[in-house]
């Protein structure tokens, strides 16, 4: 199952970048049911096993999905679900989710400087950086770990950066820390990456204080 579940993943992304919309509707139905049939039992190794893992990528490509399909309401509740499961700290090993942890949590600081919430840029990044150091403690000598380390801390950096020494996000920064945060590059798929940042700026606008918290996603 686990395996499927990752097929699902890569159909979310290669739909998102091909902006072909019966393959998005696809792919966010395999995505919601993945969410449901995630591997259950002891904590595997494997990242095509990791149920922890899996459950974060899954969550991470959903969020990806929804802003290439113009639904920033589900952007924002997917981002934040992610964020909540994240902020427990329960996770059994932290490296092999720190990548698509760390680049989340940069685009969620990013959504909340856009909208002027300092408070809470400051914590989601806090919270970047400390997932960045657990990261760390659970990697290990392997090149590709170490590398991917690397990547982790960038983003966590970036993260850091946005919510200190940011005022404000206008449309140039916003352009800026996307396509240098999104899983679909910019320079690549050009047409995917206008739609998630024509979806992106529309989410900020929606962020209000009255926000409720959300839920991971269910196929309800």
């Amino acid at each position: 199952m686990g395996y499927r579940v990752s097929c699902a993943v890569i159909c979310a992304y290669k739909s998102a970048e091909l902006q072909h919309q019966l393959k998005m509707e696809k792919a966010e139905k395999m995505l919601l049911q993945s969410l449901v049939v995630l591997p259950t039992g002891d904590v595997n190794a494997s990242v095509r096993l990791n149920k922890e893992h899996l459950h974060i990528s899954v969550l991470c490509a959903l969020w990806h999905l929804y802003l290439a399909n113009g639904k920033p309401l589900e952007f924002l509740r997917t981002i934040d679900a992610l964020h909540g499961m994240v902020a427990k700290k329960e996770f059994h090993s932290f490296f092999n989710l720190g990548f698509n942890v760390s680049l989340s949590l940069r685009a969620l600081t990013l959504l909340q400087v856009r909208r002027g919430d300092v408070k809470a840029a400051q914590i989601t990044s806090d919270l970047a950086l400390e997932m960045f150091q657990l990261s760390v403690r659970d990697s290990t000598s392997n090149f590709n770990h170490f590398k991917e380390v690397g990547y982790t801390h960038s983003h966590a950096l970036e993260a850091m950066r946005l919510s200190r020494r940011t005022k404000s996000a206008d449309d140039a920064l916003v352009r800026r820390t996307l396509s240098r945060t999104l899983r679909i590059p910019e320079d690549t798929y050009p047409q995917a990456f206008e739609t998630m940042h024509e979806t992106f700026l529309a989410a900020a606008e929606l962020v209000t204080p009255d926000t409720q918290p959300a839920q991971t996603p269910t196929t309800d």
